[in-house]
């Protein structure tokens, strides 16, 4: 259940620098 808050997180990230 970890990785898969780590892969929203990433997604966030990627979302908030474009």
């Amino acid at each position: 259940d970890t990785e898969s808050s780590e892969d929203h997180q990433a997604q966030s990230v990627h979302r908030g620098q474009r």
